[in-house]
């Protein structure tokens, strides 16, 4: 969808200043509201159409007789059934942006709400986990209905956890206690249907991301076919056996890593980020692109833990371990925004290319640990590597990732700071250089202070009071001019 762009009255264009004036039409009434162009209400409208088709679509795709036999049935039923949330969300949103003002900010809502009804839809999922699991046979349709309305909404109120706990890190750390802060300092968040279609590029750039994989991943096992040949399925082999044969040859563990450690990355990487390309007339500032590559992110990590989910298996621990996944792949995103952002003031392409790097090396990792868990859980023999998998998992979920977040949410504030040439308050004291920094491609920047005041760290602090001096001044003033 292309960037729609508010008007105000004057005929001055919010995001470029350049747009022609007879695309929009602004309303005749008082301040900065404005209207959607007719070209824009045209194009909603077609999303709209085009949404409802997909749902339609869909449903008959899952709802027509099939007979459990046959693959492609089966893949068909799904298709059509995880196919029908794209659409009503595309419907949803159209219908939505229609109803609100382009130049209608995003306003960042309390924590709890998302907060409760994730550890609601969690411990409902638990016990239809424990009930459907005593149960043999049953109706697969809706089986499938039910895992998949739990599952998304369990993924959806998180990512809106998500983005309010990072939003919140922003108002809190945005220095607008300043008494003499011009206006232009203060705080601007991305407009709303802004973040809404973010969102919704992210939830489609799943699908592009793992069609590409599959693609590739079925060249692979055409070209290292002969390297498979010693493995042998047996009918009465456990997963654990597969697992332990298929981890002896070498061949696939080396393609296993380059799939998931590399490939994988790099390419959803690639394609969540395409909507920021989209919507680049949106990114202005350090904190658009922030905050638009957060959702773009969490719109990825949504439909990815939605599909891991959807059959409820392991969903005691695969629930909040699914959360930590949203928050990386909003995070992963977010840096490839913020170095967006920097290209587009600097005109320097190597600037996103690094946060692309940075962005794909934490992805990497993160895969590589989550895997390497999952293995050590499954085959006993690699118990100890998934011990030290699931450490340095557990590194990365509480040190990495939210200083990476908390690097993120200042060095959009310092550098909008120097955009504007603006210098930052004295009571400014960001966290200390390290690894967050690093994946977000900055640095921590001090205040200047005057000579004597103490480390860049710490606030300003009278000189200490030496007592020789200190009584030599008394006895000087209390002496009779």
């Amino acid at each position: 969808m292309d960037t729609i762009e508010p008007q105000l009255p004057g005929g001055d264009n919010l995001a470029r200043g350049s747009a022609p004036a007879d695309n929009l039409q602004a309303q005749p009434s008082q301040g900065f509201s404005a209207e959607w162009s007719v070209r824009a209400r045209r194009r909603l409208r077609v999303a709209q159409l085009i949404g409802l088709a997909i749902v339609l679509i869909s449903a008959c795709l899952f709802l027509r007789q099939i007979d459990f036999l046959s693959i492609g049935d089966i893949l068909g039923m799904y298709a059509g059934l995880y196919l029908i949330p794209f659409g009503a969300g595309l419907l949803y949103l159209a219908t939505r942006t229609l109803h609100v003002a382009p130049d209608q900010e995003y306003q960042p809502h309390l924590l709890n709400r998302p907060r409760k009804w994730f550890v609601v839809i969690w411990g409902t999922g638990v016990l239809v986990a424990i009930l459907l699991g005593s149960r043999s046979g049953g109706d697969l349709k809706l089986f499938s209905i039910i895992s998949l309305a739990l599952a998304s909404a369990l993924t959806i109120s998180g990512g809106v956890w998500a983005l309010r706990w990072l939003s919140h890190k922003l108002s809190d750390e945005w220095p607008t206690g300043r008494v003499d802060a011009p206006p232009t300092l203060s705080i601007r968040w991305p407009n709303s249907w802004q973040i809404n279609w973010a969102g919704l590029w992210g939830m489609v750039s799943t699908g592009l991301a793992i069609g590409l994989e599959a693609l590739l991943g079925w060249l692979a096992l055409l070209l290292l076919r002969p390297a498979f040949a010693s493995i042998v399925v047996r009918p009465t082999a456990t997963t654990s056996e597969l697992l332990l044969q298929i981890l002896r040859n070498p061949t696939f563990i080396m393609t296993a890593f380059v799939a998931i450690a590399i490939v994988a990355p790099m390419i959803e990487e690639a394609l969540k980020p395409i909507g920021l390309r989209l919507m680049r007339g949106a990114i202005r500032r350090p904190i658009d692109g922030l905050l638009l590559g957060m959702v773009a992110g969490l719109g990825f990590g949504i439909v990815e833990s939605t599909l891991y989910l959807g059959d409820l298996s392991g969903w005691l621990l695969s629930g909040w371990l699914r959360l930590s996944t949203l928050v990386l792949h909003g995070i992963a995103t977010s840096i490839v925004g913020l170095a967006y952002a920097r290209s587009r003031q600097s005109g320097r392409r190597r600037d996103l290319l690094l946060g692309y790097v940075r962005a794909v090396l934490l992805h990497g990792v993160w895969n590589t640990v989550a895997l390497g868990l999952a293995v050590g859980l499954i085959v006993p023999e690699c118990l100890l590597v998934g011990l030290i998998c699931g450490i340095v998992l557990i590194g990365l979920i509480w040190r990495v990732i939210p200083r990476a977040a908390m690097a993120g949410v200042q060095a959009s504030i310092q550098e909008g700071h120097a955009r504007l040439n603006e210098p930052l308050p004295l009571e400014w004291s960001p966290m200390d250089n390290g690894i967050g920094w690093w994946l977000m491609g900055s640095r921590p920047s001090f205040s200047e202070r005057p000579a004597g005041s103490g480390s860049p760290h710490s606030p300003i602090s009278p000189q200490p009071i030496i007592e020789a001096e200190y009584s030599q001044r008394i006895e000087h003033d209390l002496k009779d001019p």
